[in-house]
């Protein structure tokens, strides 16, 4: 008998919603609150699944799911984010991003978080694929406008929610007619279908063991501690509270470091010992001391995308001058004066067609010539009459 669940909303944060109009701007952002409205009471309940969508007339605010079974026991239900997929015409989240063109603050949290529900939209990634490449370029045509081809965060994800139907629904024990008959209720039974038999089958087989493999030699490795919360985001905050950039044996720390004595991993202690060490070759810090160097183009501990020349420190002119700056405020001004652009080139296209009429006109009555209605519509001009117009412009101007 499945249980009732009562849903509990947490009001976490408030987004920045920028609504673009010719008329003004109109930015709606909601006041941070932890207020909860109680599920406790008797008729204040109403029963829904995890994962139920949260309708509030306030477009600009997120919620958190909170989820408490009947025995009591609590858990975060999934992010839909419906807010965000039905915004109003218009508006748009802003969000920041750093030097690296990572999404930084509130807002690059949620969109951390879009990318995660695109990832498990089956109609936007499908779980049929057995490799991300190989969905990027089946469905380059139908997801050009969700950029996939440049979110790296969303295959991430993509990787991990398979890893996680795998855990949760699959066993290599279980009869395969059972497995197929157990599809997730979000998940696309045809994909569910097709995942399963990948994972019975020699190719799955293969790959699942070199993962073991590769999971047994990394067991010791740190885990990442800050939850949700992107590498990025965190430096800003310690950037914030340092008043200085941190090193990358700073932000490691603080990224996997056990609050706990008793979970603090080997490999985080000879870190911390050797964290006075300041320096800021990559090569020589402490992280690359403990873990190794880095690959060629990469670096760790910074997140997705970071390359070794964008932790250079670029001199303030040159670097301003390659860049193109803007704020809030500023793209809501060249949106405006970009529909006032188009404007203005339909007025003056308006204006050319009518002085070319106005001259055609002009012409046969000079000629004594009989005209009508269909003489108004320069469009329909052949070619020797335009040659033969821009002959008798000349004259005029002689």
């Amino acid at each position: 008998m499945a249980r009732a669940r009562n849903l509990r909303i947490n009001r976490k944060s408030s987004l920045q919603v920028e609504q673009r109009s010719l008329e003004g701007d109109n930015h709606q952002s909601g006041n941070n609150s932890n207020n909860r409205n109680s599920s406790s009471g008797g008729e204040d309940q109403q029963p829904c699944e995890s994962g139920q969508s949260f309708h509030n007339q306030n477009e600009g605010r997120t919620y958190e799911y909170i989820v408490q079974d009947l025995d009591g026991k609590r858990t975060r239900g999934k992010t839909v984010l419906a807010n965000v997929w039905n915004l109003p015409a218009g508006h748009r989240i802003v969000v920041e991003i750093n030097r690296s063109h990572q999404p930084i603050g509130d807002e690059g949290g949620v969109l951390g978080h879009f990318c995660g529900t695109i990832a498990r939209n089956g109609g936007l990634c499908s779980l049929s694929y057995t490799r991300w490449d190989y969905l990027k370029k089946g469905n380059k045509g139908n997801n050009q406008s969700m950029i996939l081809n440049e979110i790296q965060s969303i295959g991430h994800k993509w990787r991990d929610y398979k890893c996680y139907l795998k855990g949760r629904h699959y066993s290599d024990d279980a009869n395969i007619t059972d497995l197929h008959n157990n599809c997730p209720e979000d998940v696309v039974q045809d994909q569910w279908i097709s995942l399963v038999n990948f994972w019975r089958s020699d190719e799955g087989q293969e790959r699942s063991t070199k993962s073991k493999l590769s999971h047994k030699k990394a067991k010791t490795k740190p885990i990442h501690t800050s939850g949700t919360k992107s590498h990025a985001r965190i430096y800003e905050e310690l950037k914030k509270s340092l008043q200085r950039s941190p090193t990358r044996t700073e932000l490691y720390l603080e990224c996997h470091q056990h609050k706990k004595e008793a979970n603090v991993t080997e490999r985080n202690k000879e870190i911390v010992a050797q964290q006075d060490n300041l320096e800021m070759n990559l090569d020589e810090d402490p992280v690359a001391q403990v873990l190794g160097k880095d690959q060629y183009g990469r670096v760790r501990g910074f997140g997705l995308g970071v390359k070794p020349s964008d932790l250079s420190e670029p001199s303030g002119s040159g670097y301003r001058n390659g860049l193109n700056m803007t704020t809030s405020e500023e793209t809501t001004s060249m949106y405006l004066i970009r529909q006032l652009k188009e404007q203005m080139e339909t007025l003056q296209k308006c204006v050319v067609r009518q002085d070319k009429t106005i001259k055609k006109l002009k012409r046969k009555l000079s000629n004594n010539e009989s005209f009508g209605s269909s003489d108004l519509n320069f469009d329909e001009y052949s070619s020797d009459e335009r040659s033969t117009e821009g002959e008798h412009d000349n004259d005029d101007d002689e």
